[in-house]
């Protein structure tokens, strides 16, 4: 049986009874496979450091005294916002549950990117039925609506969803989007 979209990292994952996503070890490491996170070989030993213990732990609890010890300022940054992120699946029982609190109450200075990789491997999960040739192909048919959806939306300073229209004008005021978002 072949799978479809396993960039998501779909296949790292644990289900719960539910069938929602939970985290694993493996998932968070891919995370610390990002080029932001590899330090580079001028990177300083408490940098260094924290790399391979969380790639021997990738849940162990990282005070952010460690993070304030990095000498790189972009470097602290990129940590900073990992740890943040990942506490923040850690602390939910499932991916689903993550991504739903950050909809609801705005995602503040989650990177954007962190946000559209949770989208893609719960969409991938939701497209996962008995039967993988079903879900290829309704996996082929939306991948451009989300694409395209995803598109006309900007986050804002708040942590909240704007509207962009078909011209790619950015409509403000949209205050009931951010509440009615991802709500059933």
């Amino acid at each position: 049986m072949s799978d479809f979209w396993i960039s998501c990292g779909h296949h790292l994952l644990d289900r719960d009874e539910g069938g929602g996503l939970k985290v694993t070890d493996d998932f968070l490491k891919v995370y610390l496979a990002r080029p932001e996170l590899i330090p580079p070989p001028e990177a300083c030993a408490v940098e260094r450091t924290l790399y391979a213990a969380l790639l021997a732990d990738p849940r162990m609890s990282v005070p952010a005294s460690d993070i304030a010890a990095i000498a790189d300022a972009d470097a602290r940054e990129n940590w900073q916002m990992l740890i943040v992120f990942r506490d923040h699946l850690l602390r939910h029982k499932t991916l689903e549950a993550a991504y739903a609190d950050l909809v609801r109450k705005g995602i503040g200075k989650t990177p954007p990117l962190f946000v559209n990789q949770l989208v893609h491997v719960i969409l991938r999960n939701a497209l996962d039925g008995n039967r993988m040739d079903e879900s290829i192909a309704r996996g082929r048919a939306v991948s451009p609506c989300l694409i395209f959806q995803l598109g006309q939306f900007a986050v804002n300073f708040h942590g909240g969803l704007n509207r962009i229209d078909c011209r790619g004008r950015l409509r403000e005021g949209n205050a009931g989007m951010r509440r009615n978002v991802g709500r059933r």
